[in-house]
């Protein structure tokens, strides 16, 4: 059995997120694209997607779609998060996993 390789997805969510998703026991619709791709819509200038894929043998067993946040204020940090998050998602969101 090979080892766990992550990579760096591009701001679209592929086909098989949803496919894990549907496999995964957390199937919840605000770990979608459908709900995740108009989100960044919506808050896309203040978020930059970075979809993290998770490969054993080339077969995608984990995703973790996460966004990058603009500062905000003082500090001027950026802040890597869920995406999806607000301050009323945060009980609906986690990683995908098989």
């Amino acid at each position: 059995m090979g080892g766990v390789v992550c990579e760096v997805l591009g701001p679209v969510l592929a086909p098989e997120h949803d496919q894990l998703l549907a496999s995964s026991a957390l199937r919840s619709v605000f770990l979608s694209a459908d709900f995740l791709q108009p989100w960044l819509n919506v808050f896309g200038s203040r978020h930059e997607l970075i979809n993290l894929a998770f490969r054993r043998d080339g077969r995608l067993i984990g995703a973790a779609p996460m966004a990058v946040q603009a500062p905000a204020g003082w500090p001027p940090v950026r802040r890597l998060v869920l995406a999806g998050q607000s301050p009323t998602s945060g009980e609906h969101l986690d990683l995908v996993t098989e």
